[in-house]
């Protein structure tokens, strides 16, 4: 008997355990959908504001993937089989993949 009540305490207390870590995620995905609802809402307001200047819409502004700044700057590499881009941001120092660079084909007339 003494043996199946241990098993039965190791499961409760590995199941509390669960529970627990189960609502800290709860809450961090919470708190991370409304970083990103937030940030969809600055892209958002910032679309409009130029709209109303008369400027284009969509900027092509880079954007670190990580955290969403602006402040990032492009590494260009150039090797025998072409040329490629890192892009490195100078905040959170996150450094893309490097990436392979299409340059635009000559029109011959």
């Amino acid at each position: 008997m003494a043996r199946g009540k241990a098993k039965t305490t190791d499961e409760w207390r590995r199941f509390k355990k669960l529970e627990t870590e189960n609502e800290k995620l709860r809450k961090e995905v919470t708190k991370l959908r409304s970083i990103v609802k937030s940030s969809v809402l600055d892209h958002f307001e910032k679309k409009t504001k130029n709209i109303e200047e008369g400027k284009p819409a969509i900027t092509l502004e880079i954007v670190c993937e990580v955290c969403g700044n602006e402040d990032v700057h492009r590494i260009p590499i150039t090797r025998p089989d072409g040329s490629y881009e890192l892009r490195a941001c100078r905040s959170c120092d996150h450094v893309s993949p490097l990436k392979k660079v299409n340059k635009p084909k000559k029109i011959v007339t």
